[in-house]
């Protein structure tokens, strides 16, 4: 999970499931390893959560109506 740093911890959090099981299979049936390294549950902790943001509608013209702006940027 040190290597995933550079993630988001939300990117990590969905990642730990999947290294879990991947052990879980190194352990039995594939018999790699005598026991898995990670507790059962284990989930790195959240970060904070991430501001929301909205665009009043006179923002919203201004960016619908500016063309140096590539079009997929202005309607997303």
């Amino acid at each position: 999970m040190r290597a995933l740093s550079a993630m988001s911890p939300a990117s990590r959090r969905d990642i730990a499931p999947l290294l879990h099981r991947l052990r879980v299979m190194e352990v039995f049936p594939c018999r790699l390893l005598a026991t898995n390294p990670l507790p059962r549950g284990f989930l790195p902790k959240l970060g904070p959560a991430k501001a929301k943001a909205c665009l009043y509608p006179g923002e919203d013209a201004r960016l619908l109506a500016g063309t140096a702006i590539p079009l997929c940027w202005r309607v997303l």
